[in-house]
């Protein structure tokens, strides 16, 4: 089952009527706040390891380009970036009983498997990098670099970031150029309470954005809470 999510458009909207803002807000606003997005997101992501962020997927084991016989997972591809790694495994460790988990060795490019491995493909549970957030509207006729980022404002409202070059009149529905970035709904409330919290402070409301902070840290342990109760169920 997915994870439930929000749109970027969803969280702007909701920033605005907190705010006392007009929606649509002004494209001045929503690149300001596409940042404060961000910058709460990746305070959010990173505070707990939430199960909707995590993924368990397989991974080719790749031979190091320059260290001869060294055998790794790259912490950077062009479909994905680890954040955190919760485990390594001969096989998917939710279906196969026979599962080990493999020790690794960290490094700045990724993850080294022991000396003699002769392992091809294992499987990686981890938490992804914190997703950014851009105002840039989406136009069909542009090019785009990979690692771009746009926003379908006028379609799904969702950030979308391009996971390879892409040519002009590339459809956002196109899986293999572009990767949708949606927002937790578990971390929806937390962030948009950081960006009026930003939000105020950048207008010198220091006292309003330090409330506003604090919620947004109340809001996160409170969903912290319904997690362990639910598993302690």
């Amino acid at each position: 089952m997915s994870a439930a999510t929000k749109s970027f458009s969803r969280i702007l909207e909701s920033v605005c009527h907190r705010l006392d803002l007009d929606v649509p807000c002004t494209d001045r606003n929503a690149t300001r706040f596409a940042e404060y997005i961000s910058a709460a997101c990746k305070l959010a992501w990173e505070y707990y390891p939430w199960p909707d962020a995590m993924q368990l997927v397989p991974e080719t084991v790749l031979a190091h380009p320059t260290l001869t016989g060294s055998k790794y997972i790259p912490k950077v591809t062009a479909t994905r970036t680890i954040g955190t790694l919760a485990g390594v495994y001969t096989a998917n460790p939710l279906c196969d009983p026979n599962a080990r988990q493999l020790t690794v060795t960290k490094r700045a490019d990724g993850y080294y498997l022991p000396a003699g491995s002769t392992a091809a493909t294992v499987w990686l549970d981890y938490r992804p990098a914190p997703p950014e957030y851009s105002a840039t509207v989406h136009v069909l006729t542009n090019t785009y670099a990979v690692g771009a980022l746009v926003w379908d404002k006028t379609g799904t409202g969702h950030n979308y970031k391009a996971r390879a070059a892409v040519t002009a009149n590339t459809a956002l529905s196109d899986t293999s150029k572009w990767l949708v970035t949606p927002v937790l709904s578990c971390l929806a409330e937390p962030i948009i309470a950081g960006v009026v919290g930003a939000n105020n402070a950048s207008e010198g409301n220091h006292g309003t954005a330090r409330v506003k902070l604090d919620y947004m840290l109340e809001m996160i342990e409170h969903e912290i809470t319904l997690l362990t109760n639910q598993e302690a169920q």
